[in-house]
């Protein structure tokens, strides 16, 4: 039996070739990383003739590197590591050696990152942003994406990706310019202008103050871009619209799909780290946005409730 473990931020996540091959991606170690005794039960009950490790070159977040430490505890004599550098193998000694070395640096940075990025996002959830109501007969906007990946698991599929490539190209078809803001240009839209974000390392400890520090980003991409209206398709934990918008002293266009917050609670983790400032946060975003857009009148009762004005809110239906 072979196990390969592919950190990679954005690798597509792929079934084993035969029954003697084991296969772990990114998302699987994350899903249980924060249970230290789900990480062993994934690694330890098999013995291995190799362990792979295919990194992509970023640095490690926290729990990537805990992870690594993990695995250094599967049981097996013989570890190879994939990297751009490229193939090299290795004993447990050498191997696991490095792996604490690098958590030792990795787990201490992210959790200074995540108290700094909480209170970055605290302080934009307890601020007015002042933004003008409307504009008139607008020819341009700019298109803005916070999160770090337009994919899942590594492959460009879902409601996401279709859905900004539909608004974008239904600015183009009503005639306005428009500028992308994004980890990678979506598909379909290459009649845009495009600004590629580039990720940096992603944060992985609280999945909201991910979305905050690449929006530190985003706006650092957008200084100096000019349009007659920011856009941006929500995400817990970001203000980078409501930052750009109000740098440029243009309107807002927030497209809201529903409340992360309530997502993470009831689908994801069912407990949601930092929720009173990422719950602040995603009021903040409803209700200092000149414009707020929603998929379906129920989400707009929603957003109502919510205490967002009825006139601020526009109904775009989803189609199929």
């Amino acid at each position: 039996m072979r196990l390969t473990v592919d950190l990679r931020f954005d690798a597509v996540s792929r079934p084993p070739v035969d029954l003697a091959e084991r296969h772990m991606g990114l998302h699987d170690l994350l899903g249980a990383a924060r249970r230290p005794r789900q990480v062993m039960n994934l690694i330890r009950p098999e013995r291995y003739e190799e362990v792979t490790i295919i990194e992509d070159g970023r640095p490690l977040s926290g729990l990537q590197a805990a992870a690594l430490v993990a695995v250094g505890l599967a049981r097996t004599r013989r570890f190879r590591v994939d990297d751009p550098g490229g193939s090299r193998a290795t004993g447990r000694g050498a191997f696991l050696g490095r792996a604490l070395a690098r958590a030792a640096v990795a787990v201490p940075r992210e959790l200074w990152s995540t108290l700094r990025l909480s209170r970055l996002a605290k302080r934009a959830a307890e601020r007015r942003f002042e933004l003008p109501g409307a504009v008139s007969a607008p020819r341009s906007v700019l298109y803005v994406r916070t999160e770090p990946t337009l994919r899942w698991e590594g492959t460009y599929v879902g409601g996401s990706a279709t859905h900004t490539t539909g608004v974008v190209t239904g600015f183009m078809a009503n005639g306005l310019g428009v500028r992308v803001l994004a980890a990678e240009r979506p598909a379909g839209t290459e009649g845009a202008a495009f600004s590629e974000v580039s990720v940096g390392r992603p944060y992985q400890l609280v999945r909201g103050l991910s979305y905050t520090a690449y929006g530190e980003r985003v706006v650092h991409a957008g200084r100096g871009l000019r349009a007659d209206f920011v856009y941006q398709r929500y995400t817990l934990g970001s203000s980078a619209g409501l930052e750009l918008a109000e740098r440029a002293g243009v309107p807002l266009v927030l497209e809201f799909n529903g409340s992360d917050v309530w997502v993470e609670e009831q689908w994801n983790s069912g407990r949601l780290r930092f929720a009173r400032t990422l719950s602040a946060l995603e009021r903040r975003n409803l209700t200092d946005a000149s414009l707020v857009v929603v998929v379906s009148d129920v989400l707009r009762e929603a957003v109502v409730d919510h205490g967002v004005l009825a006139e601020r809110l526009l109904v775009n239906p989803n189609g199929v």
